[in-house]
């Protein structure tokens, strides 16, 4: 594995109103944030819900080369709640550039999932799952849907099962399959591997208020394979152990995944492979301010640059994966940091002179 350079930024400063995301598409690259508040839309007061969360893209900002669009050329997505809690949400992008959103809806005693195609200020939602509480939505990772309407997602269920969910219409509701009994996950497919579906999931733990703005769950994270039944799960293969996590993100690139996590202790940057060959990272001395940790971890693979971009853009260095996360203290989220990971060039003389 050739060797990888972690870059982070200084903290940048603003007001943290919830969740990142960073989410690329044929046009580029954003970072979404959430804020749930007050429902003024219109689309909230038609619906007659006291409350709305609006996803919304940040300004411009770049991360090592990569510029994150304009606010401008990303939808804002408006989904109205009828509770203020600021619920977890996924966003993607399609092959025709259509935008999907996963997010729950709380209601009391379980949050439905709300997924759909999302247009500037509004979500269309054909499919509401109802009677679950469900936790942690995500869309399926290692590929791209043709379009919004085909997007695969996938949610825990009570907090214990983790489900994928295939895509659903108004006349058919998407029907969840069970895969593993999980905290929190992410379902992949992987083309260039004969298994249908490849799971980056955490399990085990205790209850965690201090590390997460949400109270997130300590455990440990493992890779495993399903079958393309989706009935039976390979061998699970232990990627973290120790230290234990509240939450993470996990992306793919050629093969190669990167895992970024919050625990107990350092912040976690881990390499791995679909046989669970890991190569942990070092944490950055300047990666986090003297006793803060990291919340709402966020990962992206990075789109492919041609030489000179990847030259111009990044010193001779190449990110094969981009970053960010929430930077909290005793006194709660301080702002954030951007980041990446980069290969060192191997063919620019520019770079070795």
């Amino acid at each position: 594995m050739v060797d990888q350079k972690v870059i982070i930024s200084d903290l940048v400063s603003l007001e943290v109103t919830g969740m990142l995301r960073l989410v690329g598409g044929a046009t580029g690259i954003a970072l979404y944030m959430s804020k749930t508040g007050e429902g003024t839309s219109k689309i909230s007061e038609a619906n007659g819900m006291p409350y709305e969360t609006t996803l919304t893209p940040t300004t411009n900002r770049k991360i090592e080369g990569f510029a994150l669009d304009a606010a401008s050329s990303w939808p804002t997505i408006i989904i109205p709640q009828w509770l203020p809690t600021a619920p977890d949400w996924a966003v993607t992008v399609a092959a025709d550039n259509s935008t999907a959103a996963a997010i729950l809806a709380f209601g009391g005693a379980d949050n439905a999932l709300l997924i759909g195609s999302a247009e500037d200020g509004t979500l269309d939602i054909p499919n509401i799952l109802e009677d679950t509480d469900y936790s942690n939505p995500r869309f399926l990772r290692g590929t791209v849907p043709a379009s919004a309407a085909q997007a695969y997602a996938s949610a825990i269920a009570n907090g214990e099962t983790l489900m994928l969910f295939p895509p659903a219409s108004v006349k058919q509701p998407a029907k969840g399959i069970k895969l593993v009994s999980a905290l929190s996950g992410v379902v992949f497919q992987d083309a260039s591997n004969d298994s249908a579906l490849w799971l980056v999931y955490q399990q085990g733990g205790k209850e965690s208020a201090v590390l997460s703005p949400t109270g997130a769950v300590l455990g440990s994270v493992k890779l495993s394979s399903f079958d393309k039944s989706l009935k039976t799960a390979g061998h699970a293969v232990s990627i973290i152990d120790d230290p234990v996590i509240s939450e993470f993100d996990v992306d793919i690139r050629d093969g190669l995944y990167f895992l970024l996590a919050a625990t107990d202790s350092i912040p976690q940057l881990v390499l791995f492979d679909t046989n669970g060959a890991t190569t942990k990272l070092d944490w950055p001395a300047n990666g986090l301010g003297e006793g803060h940790w990291i919340a709402g971890p966020t990962v992206l693979a990075a789109p492919a640059l041609s030489p000179d971009e990847a030259f111009s853009n990044n010193q001779g260095q190449t990110p094969e994966f981009l970053f960010a996360f929430i930077e909290m203290s005793d006194k709660g989220p301080l702002g954030i940091r951007l980041g990446a990971i980069t290969v060192p060039p191997t063919d620019n003389p520019a770079a070795a002179g």
